[in-house]
Parts: structure tokens; C-alpha cells; sequence
């Protein structure tokens, strides 16, 4: 170990004294050697470090395969045919089959109902916050959830058609733009706060970045014919220091890549 300039420890979280122990090397090592921990349940691995490495760690999410990671760029100018398959089997459309499926819907059941299931749930969905300043008007408690990987989202819907013969195939496109583009912040380091817009008289912006002092309001439009360029005129009187885009299968690459 002495010779290592970086100590790996593997499923932290199994380590009952973890945060102890961490703090231990740190304390010891000081500058010289790196300490790595990962963990699938990260949880429970922050839950047992947050006490012992106040202020004296950093923490990374790992999230599934992102757009970028499943299609090379040479490979993006094609990519608006495969698109569909992504939408629809998630991040493995090339080796997942109808019998793959069943068997991981039934595993999906199995850890539902074990006492992993508030572990394994943080990797499957996230959720997103209501933005709000005017709480007669705009909706400040509901939060919605998407998933990781859309993919999981079919299988538990049990609803493996093709987009065209969807009627939830805004939705889908909706959960994979504001997934692939949490990616693509956390990787590319542009600190932001997410949230959804809505009033209490159904409008609504499906985005919402906060950075640098500034509001970006998105929306997602899977059907192209049906996209209004406007901002909701409620949205623009109430954030006036804010910008609205729609987003489209036409530019949806600077988005997410």
C-alpha cells in the first residue's frame, strides 16, 4: 500500500465502520494518496461518511449509459433513425429480447418487495421539483419522477410498442431529454439546479435550469407539428431575466451532447 498512490475500496457501504476508516487514511496519508470509495448503494456509503468526512470529500454519480457513451459522434448523423429503439428499449436496444424482458420485470418484482428496495429505487428514478415565487398561482409541492433509463420505464408499464403507436410517446421523449441532459451537466461540470414550471391553470415548461443567475425554461416536443415557439405569457411577466427554448427532434444534439 505504501507504494500505491491510490487506495480503492470497493462497496463501501458493507464496511460498518467505513467513515472511520476513511478518515483514518486521509488523517495518515494526508496529501500523498488519493482514497477512492464506491458503493451501490450510495445511500447507505453517505450515510455512514457524512459525519467523519464533513467537508473533506467529493462525491461522483454514475449514472447509466449516456446518449454520447451508446453512439459515437461519426455515427450522430444517423442517429435520428435508430432514435426510436433507444426511446424504446432504453440504453441495451441491440441485445435485449422479448424473454430478457420478462425476466428482468420478474427481478425488478423480486427487489421491490426485499428490504433493498429504497437502494436499488435511487438508481431507477429521480425526481424533479416544482420552481415557484408566486404560491396562489404556480404548483410548489407536486414533484415529478423519471427514470434513469427509459428502457426500465417500458418493462414496468409492460409497453414495449413502437412510438408511433404510443400515446405516451411525449412522455418517453420528455423523461429521455431531461435524463441525457442531467448527464451531460454532471459530466461537463455546468452546476445547475433543476425544476418543472406549472400553474395552477395548466401551464407548463417542462425544464427548468437555474444558473448563473438566470432561469432556462425547455420544452420537449416529440410531434415537431404541435410546437408553439412561444413562452407562456404567465412564465414571461413573472421571470423576465429567463430564456425558453422548444426542443425537437431537429436540435435536440446540442441539447443533450
Amino acid at each position: 500500500m505504501d507504494d500505491a498512490d491510490i487506495i480503492f475500496i470497493d462497496e463501501g457501504q458493507k464496511v460498518k465502520t467505513i467513515g472511520q476508516t476513511i478518515k483514518l487514511l486521509v488523517d495518515h496519508y494526508k496529501e500523498k494518496k488519493q482514497v477512492l470509495v464506491t458503493g451501490s448503494s450510495s445511500f447507505n456509503l453517505l450515510d455512514k461518511t457524512q459525519e467523519a468526512l464533513t467537508g473533506r470529500k467529493r462525491v461522483y454519480n454514475l449514472y447509466p449509459l449516456s446518449f454520447p457513451e451508446l453512439y459515437p459522434k461519426k455515427d450522430r448523423l444517423q442517429i435520428a433513425k435508430e432514435l426510436e429503439t433507444h426511446l424504446i428499449y432504453g440504453s441495451y436496444p441491440d441485445v435485449i429480447n422479448q424473454k430478457g424482458f420478462s425476466e428482468k420485470r420478474e427481478a425488478l418484482e423480486e427487489l421491490a418487495s426485499s428490504q433493498l428496495y429504497r437502494d436499488i429505487l435511487e438508481f431507477i428514478v429521480f425526481r424533479l421539483p416544482p420552481y415557484f415565487s408566486n404560491k396562489r398561482k404556480e404548483i410548489t409541492k407536486l414533484k415529478k419522477i423519471y427514470f434513469f433509463d427509459v428502457g426500465i420505464r417500458n418493462i414496468l408499464i409492460n409497453n414495449l410498442n413502437l412510438l408511433d403507436t404510443r400515446s405516451d410517446a411525449g412522455a418517453l421523449w420528455e423523461n429521455f431529454l431531461i435524463a441525457e441532459r442531467m448527464k451531460k451537466r454532471a459530466y461537463e461540470k455546468i452546476h445547475s439546479n433543476q425544476y418543472f414550471w406549472r400553474t395552477y391553470d395548466q401551464k407548463e415548461i417542462d425544464l427548468i435550469e437555474e444558473r448563473d443567475g438566470k432561469l432556462y425554461g425547455y420544452e420537449f416536443k416529440w410531434n415537431a407539428k404541435k410546437r408553439s415557439p412561444k413562452a407562456p405569457k404567465d412564465w414571461l411577466e413573472a421571470y423576465s431575466n429567463s430564456s425558453y427554448e422548444v426542443i425537437t427532434l431537429e436540435n435536440y444534439f446540442d441539447f443533450i451532447l
